[in-house]
C-alpha cells in the first residue's frame, strides 16, 4: 500500500517526444525545431538531425555520429532554415558550418562559394546564422561580420558593424521588422540594434539596464503585439518596448513576476496571449490584463528547462519548445480558459503565533476577528492557505499591513508572514 494518489488530467495538454518514446529522436538535447511546407517537422539535437511526421507518427534521423566520443561535429546542429524555392531542401547551421541538406538523397552539400566566401566558411567557426532568403544571409565570424548571397556565391563584409562591433561580443542576426526587409535586427552582449541595409547604419533598439559584456545577456527572440515590441533578453528576462519610441513600458523579471531572468522562445497564440520558455518551465503571459501563469513538469512538462532558439509554432496551431530532455507540443487553445476555482480562492488563517510566549491567538481572532497584543510581545508568525490542492506552488498572495508599521508585498510567494516586531497603535493586515 503507498497511499492515495493523485493525477490531475490536464497534464495530457502536454505530448513530448524524447530519445526514449516511440518514436523517438536521435538525441534528447534538442537546439531548434523547424515545421517545413509539407508538415514534417524537423528537429536538431546535439546528435543529429530528425524528420518527425506527426500525421504519421514516424521519424527518420540522419546526420547521427559514427564515433561516440565525439561532441561536436556535423551531428551539432544549431538551426534550421527553409530553402527559398526549393522544397526538397533546407539550410543546416551546424558545427561545422553552414550547408545545403537535401532531403530526397538526405546528404549536406556547400553552397557555391567565391574565393572570399570559401576563406570565410572554411574559417574556424561562424556564428549569428540568419537566412532572410537564399541572397541575403547574414553570419558573422572572428574577422568580421557579412551578408551572404548563395544564388552568385558572393559574400560582403558589413563594414559598419565591423567597425562598430568586436565579433567576441556579437550574438546573433534575428531576421528583419514586418514589412521592412532592409531593417535588419541583430544581436550583441546587452543590446539590440537595428541594421538598415540601405543607409549602412545602425540604430540601437534596447540596452540592458546593468550591462556587462562578461554577463553576455543576449536577445533571444521577439514579437510585435498592439505596437509593443516584446524582447526576451536572456539574463535580464522580458521587456516590452514601444515599437515606436523604444522607450520601456514593462519589464518582467526575478525581482517581480518572474522566477528566473533566462528566457526564450516569445511565441503569440490566436487570443492575444504570449508565450515563452525558460529555465523553470513555460510562461503564458496575457497581453491584456498581464495575468501570467507558469507552468512546470507538476503541470506535465517532461523538464522545466528548456533550450534557446529551440521553439516554433507548427502548421495547426500547436506550439513546440525544445529541452534537454526532447520536444514538448501543446495547443495553447486548451489553456485559453481560466480554471474554474480561480476566482474564487478565499485565503484562510491555519496558525497564529508568537515568539514571546505562548498563547491561543488563532481561536481568539477566530471568536473576535482581531487580535491585542502585549507591549512585551514580539515575533508574530502567522500561517495561511487557500485550501486548495491544486498548483499550490503556482499561488501568490499580496499582503497589505495598514497602520504605523505599513508594509505591502506582491505576488509574494509563501505562505507564512512574520512580523518581527510592531509600533503601538492600530494594524490593519489584509491578504488576497
Amino acid at each position: 500500500s503507498i497511499g492515495l494518489l493523485k493525477w490531475p488530467p490536464a497534464t495530457t495538454r502536454f505530448s513530448h517526444i524524447t530519445s526514449t518514446t516511440n518514436p523517438k529522436l536521435s538525441d534528447a538535447n534538442v537546439w531548434v525545431i523547424h515545421q517545413d511546407r509539407l508538415d514534417d517537422i524537423w528537429v536538431g539535437t546535439s546528435n543529429g538531425l530528425n524528420q518527425y511526421s506527426a500525421q504519421n507518427q514516424t521519424n527518420q534521423n540522419y546526420l547521427t555520429r559514427v564515433n561516440e566520443k565525439s561532441i561536436y561535429g556535423m551531428q551539432y546542429i544549431s538551426n534550421i532554415f527553409p530553402y527559398e524555392g526549393d522544397e526538397e531542401k533546407l539550410w543546416i547551421w551546424n558545427d561545422e558550418g553552414l550547408f545545403i541538406f537535401d532531403k530526397i538523397s538526405k546528404e549536406l552539400t556547400t553552397p557555391k562559394l567565391s574565393s572570399k566566401a570559401k576563406q570565410v566558411f572554411e574559417s574556424e567557426w561562424i556564428g549569428g546564422v540568419f537566412v532572410v532568403n537564399n541572397s541575403n544571409i547574414y553570419l558573422y565570424n572572428k574577422d568580421g561580420h557579412y551578408v551572404f548571397n548563395s544564388n552568385s556565391g558572393e559574400i560582403e563584409s558589413l563594414a559598419t558593424l565591423d567597425d562598430k562591433f568586436s565579433t567576441e561580443l556579437s550574438y546573433s542576426f534575428l531576421g528583419h521588422l514586418p514589412e521592412e526587409p532592409h531593417n535588419i535586427l541583430f544581436a550583441t552582449s546587452g543590446h539590440l540594434y537595428q541594421f538598415n541595409t540601405k543607409t549602412k547604419t545602425t540604430n540601437l533598439i534596447y540596452k540592458v539596464e546593468r550591462y556587462n559584456p562578461q554577463a553576455f545577456d543576449a536577445v533571444d527572440s521577439w514579437v510585435i503585439a498592439d505596437n509593443i515590441m516584446w524582447i526576451a533578453m536572456m539574463g535580464e528576462g522580458l521587456v516590452g518596448i514601444d515599437v515606436r519610441t523604444y522607450e520601456v513600458k514593462y519589464r518582467y523579471n526575478s525581482q517581480n513576476k518572474l522566477s528566473t531572468n533566462a528566457i526564450y522562445g516569445l511565441q503569440l497564440d490566436a487570443s492575444g496571449n504570449l508565450w515563452f520558455s525558460s529555465q523553470v518551465g513555460l510562461y503564458k503571459l496575457n497581453l491584456n490584463n498581464h495575468h501570467l501563469e507558469n507552468f512546470t513538469y507538476t503541470d506535465g512538462l517532461i523538464s522545466n528547462e528548456f533550450n534557446s532558439l529551440a521553439f516554433t509554432k507548427l502548421s495547426d496551431g500547436k506550439f513546440a519548445y525544445g529541452s534537454p530532455l526532447g520536444v514538448t507540443i501543446f495547443d495553447p487553445r486548451e489553456f485559453a480558459t481560466t480554471p474554474q476555482n480561480a476566482n474564487k480562492l478565499e485565503v484562510h488563517l491555519s496558525s497564529i503565533e508568537l515568539f514571546s510566549r505562548k498563547i491561543d491567538l488563532l481561536s481568539n481572532f477566530i471568536n473576535e476577528e482581531s487580535l491585542e497584543l502585549e507591549h512585551e510581545d514580539f515575533g508574530l508568525n502567522l500561517t495561511f492557505s487557500t485550501l486548495s490542492f491544486t498548483r499550490q506552488e503556482q499561488t501568490k498572495y499580496d499582503i497589505y499591513l495598514e497602520g504605523p508599521d505599513a508594509i505591502h508585498y506582491e505576488n509574494y510567494s509563501d505562505n507564512k508572514l512574520l512580523l518581527s516586531s510592531l509600533s503601538p497603535g492600530n494594524h490593519t493586515l489584509k491578504i488576497s
